[in-house]
Parts: structure tokens; C-alpha cells; sequence
């Protein structure tokens, strides 16, 4: 079986959810949402976190599994997915946050932005 699927409603019954239980309360709205799988079970999820003309990805990776290349897997899993939606895939990560950074260069993504602040008036 393949390591990185498309996870949705109709097939996440048969995945050990593992770090993630909350999938199944966000998988109709967390779509598209891709995973890596080691023995079945879910260790890295990459989904739609933020949707409107375009997809925000939101990336987690438990603990155990870090490091080893699966975050820069699913991510690239889910832009496909939402390209072929017609969508624009979107990744923001903190400036501070060296690891998501290196996922992001690993797989050649441009900086559109560096600041983004909203406010009340």
C-alpha cells in the first residue's frame, strides 16, 4: 500500500489515527488532507487549514517521526491536490520556526511574504 494517501470521510476508519484523533471531527472540512502512513498508522497530516480562492496548508508530524522527510511528502501530496482543485496552495510558517522553513526550501517554495498583521479599527 502506499505511504501518503488522501485521507476523507469515507476511508478513515481504516487508519490507525494515531497523535491525530481529532481528524475525524475535521475531516469534511480539512480537505484536501494528505498523510503519511507508516504500519497503517497516520504520522504526518497535511491538510486545508484556511480556505477561500486559495488553500492554507496546515502540517503536523508526531513527535517520534520528525525529521525524516514526511512533512515535505504530505505537503507536496496536498498542493497537487488542490492545484488540481484550480486552487492556489498556500504554506506560512514563523520566521522562528526553522524546521517548517526547511520543509519549505526543500521543496523550492517562494517567499510571497514575510509580514502579515490584521487589526481592528
Amino acid at each position: 500500500s502506499p505511504a501518503c494517501i488522501t485521507l476523507v470521510s469515507k476511508n478513515i476508519n481504516q487508519y490507525d489515527l494515531y497523535e491525530f484523533p481529532w481528524l475525524k471531527d475535521e475531516i469534511h472540512v480539512a480537505q484536501p488532507c494528505c498523510v503519511y502512513l507508516k504500519d497503517n498508522r497516520v504520522v504526518s497530516v497535511c491538510r486545508s487549514v484556511r480556505i477561500s480562492g486559495a488553500h492554507e496548508a496546515g502540517i503536523e508530524t508526531a513527535a517520534q517521526y520528525k525529521g525524516k522527510g514526511y512533512a515535505a511528502i504530505v505537503l507536496a501530496a496536498w498542493a497537487e491536490e488542490v492545484g488540481a482543485m484550480g486552487k492556489i496552495p498556500l504554506y506560512s510558517t514563523l520566521k522562528t520556526n526553522v524546521a517548517s522553513r526547511r520543509v519549505a526550501h526543500k521543496l523550492g517554495l517562494a517567499l510571497f511574504a514575510e509580514a502579515f498583521h490584521i487589526s481592528e479599527e
